[in-house]
């Protein structure tokens, strides 16, 4: 069954991850509608962050909010006491939920992705990223299991989809701009956001060639030099925790611009993720990385294809966020995300 997998519990026994139903929603009459929900607090460790679990909180109850009608989710949190959750979120039991989420699918399914935690880079072997680095998310046991790097969260999520497939992904963590590999990125600084964000021609550029029939987009705390937020009290407007909780300054200004407003164009929510940010004096832009140049004057939606911008030329000048730049010497790893924290394993 897709349902259930077997993983690896803290204590290594074997035992099922089990999806669970986490809200009522209105009946759907489409294909599937399935999430995978991960958020690490790495408590009592020197990588402790206080808010990744609140993320997932508030990614379900604004889900909920919008009338999202989930299936069904698996739930990976380092809080056993988490209503529904389905283990911690260990580096096994994360690649068996991406495989998870996207064993079986066909035409007309949802899926959405969400991961609130540490983030990190180490040296890339193989030649395959522009800026000498791979992009990795960093699970509960990273110092025993290693990290996951970005081509394995291509693999095992993306490869598998086939078209007509919709999957809408949130990564909150350090340097995770292109954390899926996705092969368009919207280019977008801070000086140049709007303008990009308004001209048809797109302000994506095109960064490998992991191409997919597939309708994937991931936004992402920021790029991949970028350090992404962890804060206590940021007052986002978001259901699900109390005013002043801690959470991912990604998760909770996208949480807000999901609930505050509606028919919001890809323009829109790009410029609202970043006054929601800036006005609480975060200096990180979230990015925007799809299978297809998506057309950013069309309304935001869950479901359904991507529209690509016809004819599709990048901007002038624009480069890959991650690339254009000769690989580094060689050295040692970039600290892990957070600051402050010892560097994950390479």
């Amino acid at each position: 069954s897709f349902c259930t997998l077997l993983a690896a519990s803290d204590s290594s026994t074997m035992r099922e991850l089990v999806p669970t139903k986490p809200y009522d929603c209105a009946p759907f009459q489409g294909g599937k509608v399935r999430g995978l929900f991960i958020g690490i607090n790495y408590t009592n460790s020197e990588a402790e962050l206080k808010g990744c679990v609140n993320d997932v909180r508030t990614m379900l109850a604004t889900l909920q909010r919008i009338g999202f009608p989930l299936q069904e989710a698996l739930i990976l949190v380092d809080d056993p006491a988490y209503p529904g959750c389905a283990g911690p979120p260990t580096r096994r039991n994360i690649e068996n939920g991406m495989r998870w989420l996207s064993a079986g699918c066909s035409a007309g399914d949802t899926l959405f992705l969400h991961y609130s935690g540490h983030g990190s880079q180490r040296r890339n072997r193989d030649g395959t990223e522009a800026d000498g680095f791979d992009e990795t998310m960093v699970p509960l046991d990273y110092q025993e299991a290693g990290q996951i790097v970005d081509d394995d969260v291509y693999n095992m999520v993306v490869r598998p989809l086939p078209a007509g497939v919709r999957l809408t992904a949130v990564m909150d963590c350090c340097h995770s701009g292109t954390l899926m590999d996705l092969p368009y990125e919207f280019v977008a600084t801070r000086d140049n956001m709007e303008q990009y964000a308004g001209a048809r021609n797109s302000g994506f550029t095109e960064g490998n060639k992991n191409h997919s029939p597939a309708d994937v987009m991931l936004f992402s705390g920021c790029a991949d030099d970028q350090t992404s937020a962890d804060v206590t009290g940021g007052n986002f407007k978001t259901p699900g925790n109390h005013p002043g909780a801690s959470g991912g300054a990604c998760t909770g200004a996208l949480a807000e611009v999901f609930t505050t407003t509606s028919g919001l164009t890809f323009v829109d929510l790009l410029l609202g993720l970043r006054q929601s940010l800036h006005k609480r004096g975060y200096k990180q832009l979230p990015q925007l990385s799809a299978t297809k140049p998506i057309d950013l004057t069309r309304v935001f939606s869950l479901f359904g294809p991507l529209a690509a911008v016809d004819n599709f030329q990048p901007p002038p000048g624009a480069q890959f966020n991650h690339g254009g730049q000769p690989a580094p010497p060689p050295g040692p790893p970039p600290p892990m995300a957070g600051g402050g924290y010892p560097s994950p394993p390479p």
